[in-house]
């Protein structure tokens, strides 16, 4: 029959909605992407990163700066997908990296990041669990001739971090931001919440970037 028409499903929707409505609103229109997660991000984790085909359709955005944001932003989609259709938004947030200036070394980090917080969720490596605020990721990453970071912390004090909400719930936008090894040990001496006042404090904020000074 000429001019079927197909309603769409509940994933789909929201799909539509994350991409094309609720991320343009909160960091700028002219998103560049998708970047699709590739079997790459999951090779480090060995057999346990075997990747479910289904998070392989998961991917990432960047936003270039605006008015208000001189910074670069890359976000995942898909994280926050009702696989299972039991009106969940899945994993209940999307991931961020902030950086300076554009760089696919950026979209290579957040999608490892992605890999992880699938593998965990899902019990890859224990008890299911999920990235959320004051976790932090040991993970050395270079930035080419930049330099390099040792690992991540999450956050969540950027004016978007409030997130927005599906038909299925509330996502929560995480920051995952780069920090060097002093300023890790710093956090587990002490607290991650620690450590990013400090970064807040030294006008870093959320921001990734291997070439600025520590500030422990």
């Amino acid at each position: 029959m000429k001019g079927f028409w197909r309603r769409k499903s509940r994933l789909e929707r929201i799909w539509e909605e994350r991409e094309q409505t609720r991320y343009p609103a909160l960091f700028g229109p002219g998103g560049e992407g998708i970047f699709p997660l590739g079997p790459e991000a999951f090779a480090p984790f060995g057999e346990a990163g075997t990747p479910d085909p289904r998070w392989l359709t998961i991917g990432a955005f960047r936003f270039a700066p605006t008015p208000e944001r001189p910074t670069w932003l890359h976000v995942s989609s898909g994280l926050s997908n009702d696989w299972a259709d039991e009106g969940e938004p899945g994993l209940g947030h999307e991931l961020l990296v902030e950086t300076p200036w554009r760089d696919d070394d950026a979209i290579r980090l957040l999608h490892g990041l992605v890999a992880y917080d699938l593998l965990i969720a899902h019990g890859r490596f224990g008890e299911p669990r999920v990235l959320e605020v004051g976790s932090r990721v040991n993970a050395p990453f270079q930035f080419g001739e930049r330099g390099g970071i040792a690992g991540v912390f999450v956050a969540q004090g950027r004016p978007f971090s409030a997130g927005f909400r599906t038909e299925v719930g509330a996502v929560a936008l995480l920051s995952c931001v780069g920090a060097g090894q002093d300023e890790l040990d710093f956090a587990r001496a002490n607290t991650t919440a620690d450590l990013h006042a400090r970064l807040v404090a030294a006008g870093v904020g959320e921001m990734t970037d291997p070439e600025r000074p520590p500030v422990v």
